[in-house]
C-alpha cells in the first residue's frame, strides 16, 4: 500500500526515453512501438520543451502523411512537471484533476522520470490485491431479472 508521503521517484520510470523537438514523427513513433511506451518527454538540447503522446500521433496521422513533420508541431507545449519528492498522491490527483496522461519527473533541470496514468493504476491494483488477501472474498454477485 502506498504510505502518506510516499514520493513520486518510488514509482516513476526512472531515465525515460526522450525526443528531440526536431526529431520527426516517423521516428517518435518507431521509439514509441520499441520501447512500448505512449508519452515522449520533448527536448531542445537538454532542455524540456514538451510531451508527444500516443494520442497527439494518432490525431496527426489521420491527417493524412505527416510523418516527415517534426515533434515540435505537434506536441504538448506545457506538460505537467513535478519534482522527485512530490508525494504520489498529489501527482495523481493533478493528474486526475487536469486530465494528464503522464507527469514528467525533473531535477535540476534534468528529465530523470516519467509517471503515467498507467502507473498510477498499477498502483491502485497492487493495492487492491494487497487489501483483497487481508479481507475475505465477499458473496458472489447474483443475477437480477
Amino acid at each position: 500500500m502506498i504510505r502518506d508521503g510516499a514520493q513520486i521517484y518510488r514509482y516513476m520510470t526512472p531515465s525515460p526515453q526522450t525526443i528531440q523537438r526536431d526529431a520527426t514523427l516517423a521516428s517518435a513513433r518507431e521509439a514509441m512501438s520499441r520501447y512500448g511506451i505512449r508519452h515522449l518527454p520533448v527536448l531542445d538540447g537538454h532542455d524540456l520543451v514538451g510531451i508527444l503522446s500516443d494520442r497527439e500521433l494518432a490525431v496527426a496521422e489521420k491527417l493524412g502523411d505527416v510523418f516527415a513533420l517534426p515533434v515540435g508541431e505537434v506536441m504538448t507545449t506545457d506538460p505537467y512537471v513535478t519534482l522527485p519528492e512530490t508525494p504520489v498522491v498529489e501527482v495523481a490527483g493533478q493528474m486526475a484533476a487536469h486530465r494528464y496522461g503522464a507527469a514528467i519527473v525533473v531535477d535540476r533541470g534534468n528529465v530523470v522520470g516519467v509517471f503515467t496514468a498507467i502507473d498510477a493504476l498499477r498502483i491502485a491494483a497492487r493495492d487492491r490485491a494487497v487489501e483483497t488477501e487481508m479481507v475475505p472474498d465477499p458473496a458472489p454477485a447474483r443475477r437480477v431479472g
